[in-house]
Formats: structure tokens, sequence, C-alpha cells
């Protein structure tokens, strides 16, 4: 079992499926790991290619803040991490071949069509401005 946003979600066969609804099934290696028992989402329980586009989205993020932008309005700030998580995919795909560039295409194509994973996604990366700005 994996706890995807308030959702429990059935991995059978290399795939998660929600069990409360006709929600598009995803590879395993794209869902939102939650932890038991608060239910909230870390970065290190993450899948391995969820995880690198996260810390990379971090680092483009990063010079964002620092030299932009501290406190950005919300829209700006989700933009910003869209276009970072975005920029984060293409990156790992460009460099990777095979197995591996299908899965960042596959992960770009959640975030662009699932907006409730990316907000998943995008909070990690906010948890992370959060930090930068009290440096």
């Amino acid at each position: 079992m994996i706890y995807f946003g308030n959702s429990v979600v059935q991995q059978h066969s290399g795939m998660a499926t929600s069990l409360t609804g006709p929600e598009p099934t995803w590879p395993d290696y794209t869902c939102v790991v939650r932890s038991p028992p608060d239910n909230s989402i870390n970065l290190t329980e993450q899948g391995i290619e969820l995880q690198l586009v996260i810390r990379k989205a971090m680092n483009l993020t990063e010079g964002r803040v620092r030299f932009r932008d501290v406190f950005p309005p919300l829209p700006k700030r989700s933009k910003w991490n869209h276009e970072c998580l975005k920029k984060a995919c293409n990156g790992f795909e460009n460099s990777s071949v095979g197995n591996a560039k299908k899965k960042y295409i596959i992960i770009q194509k959640r975030l662009d069509n699932d907006h409730r994973y990316f907000m998943e996604v995008s909070s990690l990366v906010c948890i992370f401005q959060f930090m930068l700005r009290s440096n």
C-alpha cells in the first residue's frame, strides 16, 4: 500500500491505481509516498527518479529566490516551481537513455496533467524556499 494524497493506493504489477475512484494509472516511481502515521511527505522516502527531479528543482529555485525575489506571491511561486520541475525533468530526460529517459518523460507528463500531484511535489520545493529565506 502507498499513501497518495488523502487516498490509499494499491500496488500491483508495477502500477498504482486508486482505490477511491477512476484516476489515471501511473507507474509506481511517479507516486508520492506518504509516511504513516502523520501522512507527511518526506523527500528521502520518494522514488529515486522523483527525488532527483525535486532536488534539481530545488537547486534551480534557489537562484530565483536568492537573486530575483525572496518573497514572491503565491501565483508567481507556483509558476516558478512548475518551470523548475519541468526544467529538471527535461535535464534528466536529455542526459538519459532508454528506460531512464522514458521515466522522466512520464514524470513530466504527470506534473503537467495531474494538478494534485504537482501540488504535492511542489510542496517539497516550497519547504526548501522557506528554508532559504531564513538564512
